[in-house]
């Protein structure tokens, strides 16, 4: 009777299947050894050599890449594929775990039955001063928001790599003395993109070991973060606003949540306002010890001094009546930094208000979706409703001119860098109370705060500020200057970024 069974067709059909799946399952675990072997910057690495980085990183793995457990090939855990990233790098600069390190906000190795967390202590091998990282979408970016805190770090003993696309300040992040990797990152979601993204990333902390990596925009944030976390690398994150990520509840705000759970699992994050602290917190992304709170990237109160870039004879003493009064907005031209409702609202006010020019000055990104066009411009232009400035890397001139800035944004923030400028010129404000924008304002006695996307509560308290009394401008402007000083000073945020850096063990040659 068993001799007829295997002769039944649902029999032979249920062996047949049971061969083939063991023949895709053996395939699975070649092709995810294969890919997991490629990952590797070397595949022949000595016992020995995985024990002199730390004795229970010896015992992770089997002393050559090859020889990777099916277990492993098949689960692909991210803990476990961390533990063992950690053995394969002993040629060149390793961090390494240090049980005495002290205990607050450490970062712990990927927690695995071969590892145990402990705090982390980074002691670099093979540098002389311990290499630091810091990556943005842009080098523009680094170069604009955060040359101040580069050249500390210089001055601090740490060598500063900056990893981010190429493009015209190159020269000048490398004049300040730090090193230039270039890693495009295109804009947009699209997965075949930020796959190739997450594996350079991988590669190249894979090669070069940093001691720290400091990640700022979205995309390093995540996915240099993430691969961070999976190399044992400790990292500090900004959050500097939401943007539209987080605008509308569909499939790719769950998508950004996920990602930066897994990327900020064991990051130390740096929020720029409070709701998105709260936020992150709230939704789980991050763990409330782990995070705090900065005033925006902090403004160089020197540089931006109400004397800075003054151009316009009188204006310290008070607005000439025969002078127009000029407002002014800065920023990237997006949509959703509230240019078509300045546009409109100062169309309004020519309509009626005598002597009142308004001025626009930023980038015309014409590769986002919501960006401002060269069309849109002239056409402004044309009807001699705004005058278009173009983009400088020196707006204090074009600070000094204005009587007053104006930021109707209701993109999701982090501090606008713009209003913390102008403040701490001494200019009063107008902005949305949105998140981020209102941390900048204090409202009526530093600025004025309108309603987001309300053309006509914009175009009420613009026609408040222009038939204000000097002495009242001026001392909103004043009492602007204070706080600046006072709390949003760049050397504060630049202080708590070293802070950041020495908790998590990294120690300077001169500290």
């Amino acid at each position: 009777m068993g001799n007829d069974l295997r002769h039944r067709p649902d029999h032979l059909t249920h062996i047949t299947f049971l061969k083939v799946k063991w023949r895709l399952t053996v395939q699975a675990m070649a092709i995810s050894r294969a890919c997991a072997v490629w990952f590797h910057p070397t595949q022949q690495i000595r016992r020995t050599e995985k024990r002199s980085v730390h004795p229970d990183i010896g015992r992770a793995g089997t002393g050559c890449v090859s020889t990777i457990s099916p277990k492993f090939a098949s689960s692909i855990s991210f803990h476990y594929w961390g533990a063992i990233m950690q053995t394969s790098t002993p040629s060149y600069p390793v961090c390494i775990p240090m049980v005495d390190a002290p205990q607050p906000n450490t970062h712990t190795w990927p927690a695995t039955s071969h590892i145990s967390p402990t705090p982390l202590g980074i002691v670099c091998m093979g540098h002389s001063t311990p290499a630091l990282w810091i990556s943005a979408n842009t080098t523009w970016y680094v170069f604009n928001f955060r040359a101040r805190l580069i050249r500390t770090l210089l001055e601090q003993g740490f060598t500063v790599t900056v990893v981010a696309p190429a493009d015209d300040y190159v020269q000048r992040v490398e004049a300040l003395g730090a090193k230039h990797i270039d890693l495009p990152m295109a804009g947009g979601a699209n997965p075949i993109r930020d796959a190739w993204l997450i594996m350079r990333f991988w590669q190249l902390l894979g090669r070069h070991r940093p001691a720290i990596l400091l990640s700022f925009t979205p995309k390093p944030n995540i996915y240099g973060a993430l691969s961070a976390r999976l190399r044992g690398i400790p990292v500090v994150a900004n959050i500097a606003g939401l943007g539209q990520a987080f605008a509308n509840e569909n499939w790719l705000r769950h998508m950004i949540k996920w990602l930066y759970r897994l990327a900020l699992r064991r990051a130390h994050v740096f929020f720029q306002n409070l709701e998105d602290q709260a936020q992150f917190v709230a939704e789980h992304l991050v763990e409330q010890d782990r995070t705090e709170r900065l005033p925006g990237s902090g403004v160089d109160t020197e540089h931006f001094s109400p004397r800075a870039g003054r151009s316009v004879p009188g204006r310290e003493k008070g607005l000439p009546t025969e002078e127009p009064f000029t407002f002014l907005m800065v920023g990237r031209l997006l949509r959703d930094k509230g240019v078509g409702e300045y546009v409109e609202a100062a169309r309004q006010l020519r309509a009626d208000t005598d002597n009142v020019l308004f001025h626009l000055l930023g980038f015309i990104d014409t590769r986002h979706r919501g960006g401002v066009t060269h069309d849109d411009i002239r056409s402004w232009e044309r009807d001699g409703i705004i005058d278009y400035l173009g983009h400088s890397d020196d707006v204090r001139s074009h600070y000094a001119q204005a009587n007053c800035v104006v930021l109707p944004s209701y993109y999701r923030e982090g501090v606008p860098r713009t209003l913390l400028e102008a403040a701490s010129m001494g200019l009063p404000v107008i902005t949305t109370d949105m998140a981020g924008c209102r941390d900048a304002v204090e409202d009526g006695v530093t600025g004025l705060l309108v309603r987001p996307r309300d053309v006509d509560d914009l175009v009420s308290k613009m026609r408040q500020m222009v038939h204000m009394t000097d002495d009242a401008r001026q001392r909103m402007g004043s009492q602007g200057r204070g706080r600046m000083c006072r709390d949003f000073s760049e050397k504060l945020v630049i202080q708590r970024y070293v802070d950041a850096v020495r908790r998590l063990g990294v120690i300077s040659n001169v500290a």
